[in-house]
């Protein structure tokens, strides 16, 4: 039986209609010996997995993420640190998340039937959003 935190790559994965990275840990190298980054092997982008007890971040957006789904809104959680603009972390909503995800995988969507570049996809899920 996986792990809980293999079972949660493979799911990703899955989203992206790819396969987890084994080893990506220690191994970082594909079939052909060559650098292979993040959780999930995808070809535009890297995307690291990871699964703890509680998350800082989740935790403080999840009242506000409640009180939107209350009120029958999208709900987007937006938090970078003080003084760096290098990254920022978004908070969605789980299936919002596979939404982006499956995008980025360019697999379509049911109201979206056909593929979409990795730059199109923010765009297409916060149109989604809007549309529900």
């Amino acid at each position: 039986m996986d792990k809980l935190w293999k079972a949660w790559e493979r799911e990703v994965a899955g989203w992206v209609g790819s396969r987890r990275n084994p080893l990506s840990g220690s191994n970082n190298v594909s079939d052909s010996g060559e650098g292979r980054l993040g959780d999930i092997i995808h070809p535009s982008a890297v995307i690291e997995c990871k699964l703890r007890k509680s998350v800082s971040v989740i935790s403080m957006m999840r009242e506000e993420y409640r009180k939107a789904k209350k009120e029958g809104k999208a709900f987007i959680g937006v938090v970078r640190e003080k003084g760096k603009k290098d990254l920022i972390c978004l908070v969605l909503p789980y299936e919002e998340a596979k939404k982006v995800l499956r995008e980025i995988g360019g697999i379509p969507s049911k109201k979206n039937h056909e593929p979409q570049p990795l730059e199109q996809s923010l765009k297409l899920t916060l149109k989604h959003s809007k549309e529900e």
